[in-house]
């Protein structure tokens, strides 16, 4: 009898795991596809708000040109923060009908060394592109 009674314990924990694994299966791409869309009724786009709009809730603005391009920089420190601020000189050397690439930068996302790049970026923009590089190379000794 205790033999039969471990098989059967064996076969419930095998079963009791493959439910489990099929549950997370099953829910992860229902998760996935119940965050692609909004939870409310004010969706972001470029239709004046209606007159039931929560205070301070202004119109989305259209950030986006004819190109929108999303940057994702990585970290390794002064590496990173050199490779970033190449990607970002280069996009601005790009040519486009209305400028250049640089101006068609939507959003970055960046780690450690990327951030400092992308930070400077984020705070002052393209006319303080390189003074952050300069700013840390008189630093390091």
């Amino acid at each position: 009898m205790g033999e039969k009674e471990s098989w059967e314990t064996t076969i419930s924990s095998i079963i009791a795991a493959m439910a489990s694994r099929a549950a997370y299966l099953l829910a992860m791409p229902a998760i996935l596809v119940l965050c692609a869309f909004s939870a409310g009724p004010y969706k972001a786009t470029n239709v004046p708000l209606p007159v039931d709009a929560p205070p301070g809730m202004t119109a989305a603005a259209d950030i986006t040109g004819e190109h929108a391009i999303a940057l994702s920089f990585s970290g390794g420190g002064m590496r990173a923060a050199a490779f970033s601020y190449g990607v970002l000189e280069t996009l601005r050397s790009v040519r486009t009908a209305d400028g250049d690439l640089l101006d068609d930068v939507s959003f970055i996302t960046s780690v450690s060394g990327g951030s400092l790049t992308a930070a400077y970026f984020g705070a002052f923009g393209r006319e303080g592109l390189g003074q952050g590089i300069r700013g840390c190379r008189r630093r390091i000794p």
